[in-house]
């Protein structure tokens, strides 16, 4: 059996991707071989054929896990919120919490852009998760303007693009100066300006 949308929750198969994660962030996608992967998982080479194809398939399903997690996270923020002010918050602090106890997962978006040169079928996938994220976000931008918790001024669909340039960008800064994450004057500024596109005081 190849690995497919329902072998994630498995419990094997979860802990087999957290070992994709962590070989794939120290090494990177070249460097990496199957043999460190079973042995970072502690399961036999034939498991893990059992359930991937390949490398890239490892990197794909990773990926997809770590989405599932943390679009469940993002969608509760946005369902809480009660204000523009607290939604900035919110998704700023969600983000720096994943940039600091999880920075793998940003290492893995960069290792998903380089496959992404390698052919339209990567290209592809990572372009569906860029326009999942940013329907997400419009989704639940939506339903707080219906609610009246925030007044843009400026139309959604380039709000949703800007954040997730703005996501995207502070992952690769980060990432690669980790000590970033913790200045308490990044997050002080983003915030402020996530907050004002909300608000419709931005500018």
């Amino acid at each position: 059996m190849k690995s497919d949308s329902h072998t994630i929750h498995d419990g094997k198969m979860t802990h087999i991707l957290d070992a994709v994660r962590t070989v794939l962030a120290r090494k990177g996608m070249v460097a990496t071989t199957i043999s460190e992967i079973a042995h970072e998982a502690g399961v036999s080479r034939g498991l893990l054929h059992y359930y991937f194809k390949d490398k890239d398939d490892m990197v794909a399903q990773a990926f997809q896990a770590s989405m599932e997690t943390y679009k469940a996270g993002v969608m509760e923020i946005f369902e809480k919120a009660e204000s523009a002010a607290e939604l900035a918050r919110n998704l700023c602090r969600a983000l720096q919490s994943i940039l600091i106890h999880d920075p793998d997962f940003f290492r893995l978006i960069f290792e998903r852009w380089g496959l992404a040169r390698r052919g339209p079928k990567m290209a592809g996938e990572l372009t569906d998760f860029h326009q999942m994220f940013r329907n997400m976000l419009q989704e639940g931008m939506e339903k707080l303007i219906k609610r009246g918790m925030i007044r843009p001024r400026t139309p959604i669909e380039g709000m949703v693009v800007l954040l997730t340039g703005i996501v995207d960008g502070l992952g690769m800064q980060l990432v690669l100066e980790p000590d970033l994450a913790a200045n308490e004057a990044v997050w002080e500024t983003t915030e402020n300006i996530v907050r004002e596109m909300l608000e419709g005081t931005a500018g």
